[in-house]
C-alpha cells in the first residue's frame, strides 16, 4: 500500500552529466569574469583619461608651457575642473606676458636713468674743471694785488679788470647752471 515509486538511474550518466555542468560553470565563470574585467577597465579608463589629461596639462602649465589645453567636452565635475585649469593656464600665461613686458620697460628705465646719472656725472666733472681755473686766476691776481707785486696803477687795473672779466665768465656759467636746473629740476640737483 505504500506508493512509492523507485527510479534506478545508472550513476556513469549522472556522473558525465556533473562533469559537463562542472566544466559548463567553470567556462561560463572566465567569461563572465572576463566581461567584468573588461566593463570595469572600460569604465575606469572612462574616469581617469580626463584626470590624466588634466594632470599632463598642470604638468605643462608647471613647466610654464602653457600651450597644452583640456580638450575633454564633459559636463561634470571633472570637465568643469579641466575648463577652469585651462582658464588659469590662460591667466598665467598673459599675466606672466604682462610681467616680462613690464620688466623690459623697467629695465630700459634702469638704462635710461643709468645714462643721466651718467651725463650728470660727467657734467658735474666738466664744470668743476671749468671753474677751477678761473677761480685759480682771480686768487692769485688778488693775492698778487695784496702783496703789491705791481706797483704802478695800470698794472694795478690791468689786474682788477682781469679779476672782472673773469668773474663776469663766473657769473654768466652760474646763470646759465640756473636755467639748466629750471629746465631739469629733477636731474640736476646743485648745492645752493
Amino acid at each position: 500500500n505504500h506508493n512509492t515509486i523507485l527510479l534506478r538511474i545508472p550513476t556513469t550518466a549522472l556522473q558525465e552529466d556533473q562533469s559537463v555542468n562542472f566544466i559548463f560553470l567553470i567556462f561560463s565563470g572566465l567569461i563572465a569574469l572576463l566581461v567584468c574585467l573588461i566593463c570595469g577597465y572600460l569604465i575606469g579608463r572612462n574616469f581617469t583619461r580626463p584626470i590624466s589629461e588634466m594632470t599632463e596639462v598642470a604638468d605643462s602649465i608647471a613647466r610654464l608651457d602653457f600651450s597644452k589645453k583640456y580638450t575633454g567636452k564633459d559636463r561634470d565635475e571633472l570637465g568643469e575642473l579641466g575648463r577652469s585649469l585651462n582658464q588659469m593656464s590662460d591667466i598665467l600665461e598673459s599675466s606672466i606676458e604682462e610681467m616680462q613686458q613690464m620688466n623690459a620697460q623697467l629695465q630700459r628705465e634702469i638704462e635710461e636713468k643709468q645714462h643721466i646719472d651718467d651725463m650728470r656725472r660727467e657734467f658735474i666733472v666738466n664744470i668743476s674743471h671749468d671753474l677751477k681755473t678761473p677761480i685759480a686766476l682771480i686768487q692769485g691776481y688778488a693775492e698778487g694785488l695784496r702783496v703789491g707785486i705791481n706797483e704802478s696803477e695800470e698794472d694795478k687795473n690791468d689786474y682788477c679788470d682781469i679779476i672782472i672779466q673773469i668773474s663776469a665768465y663766473l657769473h654768466h656759467a652760474a646763470l646759465s647752471l640756473q636755467l639748466i636746473t629750471l629746465f631739469f629740476p629733477s636731474q640736476i640737483k646743485l648745492f645752493t
